[in-house]
């Protein structure tokens, strides 16, 4: 029960953020940006799926992390 108690005290904090960002007239910042951000993090994390997507043969899976991988280092150039 208080994983889910935290999990909406957390829902409730961004909903709160982003009301706040949106009444300051701030943009709201786009999933490239958020990427280009922490463009270490996003790397890491698809490379963990790759990892899993080659450990149980999932072709399709290795072929759309290594897109990806590719499209992310050309955004980042």
């Amino acid at each position: 029960m208080s994983q889910l108690s935290e999990r909406l005290t957390g829902l409730q904090q961004a909903i709160a953020q982003k009301e706040e960002r949106r009444a300051a007239g701030e943009k709201e910042p786009c999933t490239i940006d958020l990427i280009r951000a922490d463009k270490e993090k996003a790397l890491s994390i698809i490379n963990s799926w790759r990892k899993n997507a080659v450990l149980y043969s999932k072709k399709q899976a290795i072929e759309d992390c290594n897109f990806l991988i590719k499209f992310l280092n050309k955004l980042m150039k």
